[in-house]
Order: C-alpha cells, then structure tokens, then sequence
C-alpha cells in the first residue's frame, strides 16, 4: 500500500502520495467540529476543545460590577466591560 499524507491547510484537506503529488482535495464543511455535548458547532477544531473545557456545560460565576450579568469565563466578562464602557457618572 502507497505512503498517504493526509493535510489540513486553510480550510482544505489534501491526500498526498509519497511523491508528494496531491491526489485528492476537498473543503472542510463551515462546521466540521460539533459539539457531542449540546448544539454548538466549530470551524476549527481548537475553538471545539476551548468550548468543552471553559464553557459547555458550565455555570456562570463571574458577574459583571455594574449589571449583574454573569459570565462563564473572566475574559467574556472583561470583554462585556470594555465594550460597555461601564463606567459611573460624577
């Protein structure tokens, strides 16, 4: 059996022969990494494992000063914060 490469690069997969000739390529679906755990679904396999790990599932803790809103990580909070400008009025 022939040595196969098989390569991810910007959205694409390629199968490549020893020789490196490509001999198969096709376009990755938009959102070819769902979520077995709820209905998300991801472009890049990396944002599937960040969902699974800090926010699939998970209670949100970190309230926001200013609304009470709460949040599932520190970074979704400060991001809501600096994008409010919250901020009190002398």
């Amino acid at each position: 059996m022939a040595i196969k490469l098989l390569i991810y690069y910007r959205d694409n997969i390629y199968i490549i022969d020893k020789s490196w000739n490509i001999i198969l390529q096709r376009k990755l679906p938009l959102r070819a990494f769902p979520c077995t755990d709820c209905t998300s679904s991801f472009k890049h396999k990396r944002h599937l494992t960040y969902h699974r790990k800090w926010e699939c599932n998970k209670p949100a803790i970190f309230p926001c000063e200013m609304c009470n809103k709460k949040f599932k990580t520190k970074n979704r909070r400060n991001e809501h914060v600096r994008r409010l400008k919250h901020f009190t009025m002398c």
